[in-house]
């Protein structure tokens, strides 16, 4: 089964050494030529465009950025690894970091904690959520869920690289004995439809990801489906028209059905993220 010493972890300079590259700003002038209170961010290796941001708005390198991040996690005294960095095609970049503390699971499968790290020039420099990893499940499927957050606000500017948070990260991963024991509640409740009547209902998941779900629970003989094609407004007003249960399922399983979808198809990072976070306030976790 693997685990955290199987996790090949990405090197920290190289991938920072990716995420590097020139930022310039110029005042933005509208076509009329009226000058407003916004800068135009700019890629100075390609002179494409990121953003528009307040001129208030502070550029902190990602350089600059991820050295202070590594610094705290450093002198957190926890063990890490870089799994996951990407730069997004707006420039914003994510990163995933896992953490050498095993968690108990319902069915024996390793999971640890884990950090998902967003940075942008246009929007927070920085932002933090703390969830879970789940190394490999019976299908292969890798997951996580949103346990908690760190954020900083644009309008501090780049002072927060003097500041710390590697107390809030010993904090925080000091709550997953927590989440242990949330996991296994979900074990014990033999009844997932109270769950997936939540997802259905939920306006601000789409129809796209209820259809896939649903679809896998059909699949798996779980439920029937009473339409060929299932329609949004059935969903959100009329699920007892979608689907019929056939056998329960516990509400772990269906909890990792759930993050498995949104691991594998989300369009991008920031859906992913979107999406676990939408998972964890359904089994308020």
């Amino acid at each position: 089964m693997e685990s955290f010493a199987d996790v090949q972890g990405l090197d920290l300079a190289a991938e920072t050494q990716k995420l590097s590259f020139p930022v310039s700003r110029q005042k933005l002038v509208t076509h009329s030529g009226v000058k407003s209170d916004r800068d135009i961010a700019i890629n100075k290796d390609d002179d494409e465009v990121i953003g528009v941001v307040r001129r208030t708005h502070p550029t902190v390198m990602y350089s600059d950025l991820l050295s202070w991040l590594h610094n705290e996690l450093d002198a957190s005294q926890l063990d890490y690894k870089l799994r996951e960095s990407t730069l997004t095609t707006s420039s914003d970049f994510y990163q995933e970091y896992v953490f050498n503390q095993p968690m108990d699971t319902p069915d024996g499968k390793e999971i640890c904690p884990m950090i998902l790290v967003r940075g942008s020039y246009v929007n927070s420099p920085i932002r933090i959520d703390f969830g879970t990893f789940r190394f490999t499940c019976s299908n292969g499927i890798k997951i996580g869920n949103v346990v908690d957050r760190i954020r900083v606000r644009a309008d501090i500017g780049a002072d927060f690289l003097q500041s710390s948070i590697r107390d809030n990260l010993r904090v925080s991963i000091d709550k997953f004995a927590n989440v242990e024991k949330l996991y296994k509640k979900l074990q014990d409740e033999e009844v997932m439809d109270p769950y997936l009547r939540l997802f259905l209902l939920n306006e601000a998941i789409s129809t796209y990801y209820k259809r896939l779900v649903l679809n896998q629970l059909a699949e798996g003989g779980v439920v029937s489906l009473l339409q060929d094609k299932i329609k949004k407004e059935d969903v959100l007003q009329n699920p007892d028209q979608v689907y019929k249960v056939q056998q329960q399922m516990n509400a772990w399983v269906f909890y990792n059905i759930l993050t498995q979808v949104a691991t594998h198809n989300a369009r991008n990072v920031n859906g992913r993220t979107w999406f676990y976070n939408h998972i964890s306030k359904i089994f308020k976790i």
